[in-house]
């Protein structure tokens, strides 16, 4: 039976990775490859903990009122309002 294969500076075990381009300046990415060399890690590694460092104030909630896919389903307060009642 065939192992998962991780691919090289994937983590063994925590949340999966995904793949995104960034386009940074030269002298930053000299920057970054040689933090990567330093601390023996990816560059990926270095800019998730940069992430997780400096961005760890924003969070991803929902708060206040629900979105409202319909406005004629609902009342200003939230409420579904029923075509059939209107009706009547």
């Amino acid at each position: 039976m065939a192992k998962d294969r991780k691919t090289k500076g994937e983590p063994k075990d925590g949340p999966p990775r995904r793949r995104k381009t960034l386009v940074i300046r030269d002298d930053l990415l000299k920057r970054l490859e040689t933090a990567a060399v330093q601390e023996g890690v990816d560059e990926s590694t270095i800019v998730e903990q940069l992430i997780e460092d400096r961005l760890s104030g924003y969070v991803i909630s929902v708060r206040g009122t629900p979105i409202v896919l319909s406005k004629d389903r609902r009342t200003p307060t939230g409420d579904v309002n029923n075509p059939a009642d209107a009706a009547a």
